[in-house]
């Protein structure tokens, strides 16, 4: 968004400099409650306020990211490992062939597919992070 006009220049202005005073404030209230213990009457309420402002990403984070990688990986699955392991029909053998024939690839060729190093070093990356994240939640 430019801020050309002097009536926009000025709202923009102010839109920047009400998003820094916020953006202060909260750093402020950061750092007091870190460096300054409450006494103990305030303790519950700054413990539930520091654990909301320290912890590293939001709950509903962890399910969104076991969600979507989860659909991720499945379509991996049945994309590449299925045909592979298993067969599919020769039309999409045909055009993994002609899609994927010229990129490297470590394993053999079965049912008239192989999974590129590509991919496979993708879909091992997408079953790391699930792991990861079941390590996380347990």
């Amino acid at each position: 968004m430019s801020c050309g006009r002097s009536t926009l220049a000025a709202q923009c202005g102010g839109f920047s400099d009400a998003l820094s005073r916020a953006i202060g404030r909260s750093l402020q209230l950061y750092w007091q409650v870190r460096k300054y213990p409450p006494s103990s009457s305030f303790n519950s309420r700054t413990k539930r306020l520091e654990f909301a402002l320290l912890r590293p990403y939001p709950p509903w984070l962890t399910y969104w990211l076991w969600i979507s990688y989860g659909v991720l990986f499945v379509g991996e699955i049945q994309s590449w490992w299925v045909p592979y392991f298993f067969g599919s029909k020769p039309e999409k053998a045909a055009r993994f062939r002609a899609t994927f024939g010229a990129t490297h690839s470590f394993l053999p060729e079965r049912h008239g597919i192989v999974p590129n190093s590509l991919h496979s070093a993708l879909h091992l990356a997408t079953l790391a992070t699930l792991v990861a994240l079941g390590l996380r939640v347990g």
